[in-house]
């Protein structure tokens, strides 16, 4: 019983030493008095207030449409041209994709190609508007999962970012996402 005891007195002094030195340095504090809310003048600000642009609303796409988000909010479907291709560990497939009221090229490029069935990560991912020839180009690599046995298949998520192609270059990024098919 006299062991409990000193433990329980040992624990009791801990605790008071403990107490006295956070009143002591000032870590325990009452709490101040309220203050008074700064008042605001009433003048206009000599700055205008600039509107916080939207963010994108993605669009509704089905499964087999590619999803474009950002500096065009569409759903892309593949057409009937493209060029795939498998040399060596390369992977290279160009996809031209129409949507509502935009045309697209899709650059997949995997360099370490093993085969189907395998998510592939970092890889190079481009967007290329066909009327103006604005480019954008994956910023921190995108994903590609290759489905089909032949390498002509699979799904893309990446986030884009503007190369060039236009006058006047867009200030809203790209992201791309959905199935892709080579025809």
């Amino acid at each position: 019983m006299s062991r409990y005891r000193t433990l329980l007195s040992l624990g009791a002094l801990v605790l008071v030493v403990g107490l006295a030195s956070l009143i002591v340095t000032g870590a325990v504090r009452r709490a101040p008095p309220p203050r008074a809310a700064p008042t605001v003048p009433a003048t206009p600000s000599p700055f205008p207030l600039l509107p916080i642009p939207p963010f994108p609303t993605p669009p509704s796409c089905t499964t087999d449409q590619l999803e474009l988000v950002g500096v065009f909010n569409d759903c892309a479907g593949s057409a009937a041209s493209g060029n795939c291709s498998v040399s060596g560990s390369t992977l290279r497939d160009v996809l031209y994709v129409q949507g509502k009221t935009h045309g697209y090229l899709l650059y997949l490029t995997i360099v370490g190609y093993h085969g189907p069935g395998v998510t592939y990560v970092d890889v190079s991912v481009l967007v290329r508007e066909s009327v103006t020839g604005a480019l954008w180009q994956s910023t921190s690599g995108g994903i590609i999962r290759v489905t089909g046995v032949d390498g002509r298949s699979g799904s893309v998520k990446a986030e884009l970012a503007y190369v060039g192609g236009e006058p006047t270059p867009p200030t809203v990024g790209l992201d791309v996402s959905g199935g892709w098919r080579c025809a």
